[in-house]
């Protein structure tokens, strides 16, 4: 298996020396490693220091699947505010009754 693929498995801060110690790898190949990841956008890589790195992998799917419940918190965030704007009385948190989602559907027409 390749360095890159394995730094992929070891997300986390750590020093180049002990990424180098674990992948029994280089120092060279490590930077080697962390440039080709760099250069085909596989993993985020943040250094505070020359020698410290941070890796993140890169999560390249589109927001909607890589969190799937945010458009249904919109929907509920809307539903909210305009039950609040048009006086009726709701909950800020937790669920929203059948009925003001009827009332909001039929004031402001289905939401897609």
């Amino acid at each position: 298996m390749d360095l890159v693929a394995i730094a992929l498995w070891s997300p986390g801060q750590a020093t180049k020396a002990d990424l180098a110690e674990r992948l029994l790898a280089s120092i060279e190949e490590i930077d080697a490693a962390l440039a080709y990841a760099l250069r085909h956008e596989l993993l985020h890589v943040d250094g505070r220091a020359a020698s410290t790195v941070s890796l993140t992998p890169v999560d390249k799917r589109p927001p909607e699947v890589r969190d799937p419940f945010a458009a249904a918190r919109k929907r509920s965030a809307a539903i909210k505010a305009w039950a609040k704007a048009n006086g009726v009385k709701i909950n800020q948190r937790g669920n929203i009754p059948p009925e003001v989602e009827e009332q909001f559907r039929r004031h402001q027409g289905p939401l897609t």
